[in-house]
């Protein structure tokens, strides 16, 4: 596994992740929508997640009340249940690993909980690297990003793209300033590759880990689904290259 690692710059675990984690997460979820439905946009009263209703219930509320889609989306990461996605003992120890220390010195951070909506490209993010934007690993060999599938994602549902082997190098990136049709991103202004680019489908349940250098791009979201992302960074404090928080805690 750690070979493959370091070949491709990433892995994809097929059924890897404890489902119990994800439903526990999704009905957390399923309550904030609850707690926020209004007279004019409401869910039924149930205590599972149905992920159809839930859709339709933000399809709906997003072109309605954008602040309240906007307190779902930048709450949801700090829910309990979502943290426990990552701070668990198979995903702890499958980071270790790779990471070659303990699970016990691990940090795990910078959550993020994307709602990808169909034909909404307002956060898709062209080809770049993480490590560009979290600096605190000096040359990216002591870190990690972890992504669990919390559903389903074929590639009309706008699939990640990543390029196998592109993690050699940090390359030269240039902040683009958003607007209110595009959030902003750092983007890679250096030629490279894109030959043996790819998409990677996921089921729920599967974990895909990049190395922090790996080059990749959002899908294009052409389904009728809203497309679901859990990630989080995954630090070694003990290694040399470790840069404290305070420092550089997120440049954007």
């Amino acid at each position: 596994m750690h070979d493959k690692f370091k070949k491709n710059g990433y892995i994809h675990i097929k059924n890897f992740h404890n489902n119990k984690y994800i439903d526990k997460f999704k009905l957390s979820l399923k309550k904030l929508c609850d707690y926020n439905q209004t007279s004019l946009i409401s869910l039924k009263k149930s205590t599972h997640f149905n992920e159809k209703e839930i859709n339709n219930f933000l399809i709906k509320l997003k072109k309605k009340s954008p602040s309240t889609i906007k307190k779902i989306y930048t709450t949801s990461k700090h829910l309990s249940t979502f943290i426990q996605i990552f701070e668990n003992e198979k995903i702890k120890k499958l980071c270790a690993k790779l990471l070659k220390t303990k699970s016990d010195n691990l940090i795990i951070t910078d959550f993020q909980f994307r709602i990808d909506y169909p034909q909404d490209q307002k956060h898709t993010l062209k080809w770049h690297q993480d490590s560009s934007y979290y600096l605190q690993d000096t040359d990216g060999q002591n870190s990690l990003v972890c992504n669990v599938s919390l559903h389903n994602i074929k590639k009309n549902m706008g699939a990640v793209w990543l390029i196998p082997g592109s993690h050699k190098k940090r390359l030269k990136m240039q902040q683009k300033k958003g607007n209110k049709n595009k959030s902003g991103q750092r983007e890679i202004i250096e030629k490279f590759d894109k030959t043996f680019a790819k998409q990677i489908e996921t089921n729920v349940s599967d974990v895909t880990i990049y190395h922090p250098n790996l080059i990749h791009k959002s899908g294009y979201n052409e389904s009728k689904k809203i497309r679901y992302s859990a990630i989080a960074r995954v630090y070694n404090p003990l290694s040399k290259s470790f840069n404290e928080f305070e420092k550089f805690y997120r440049l954007v």
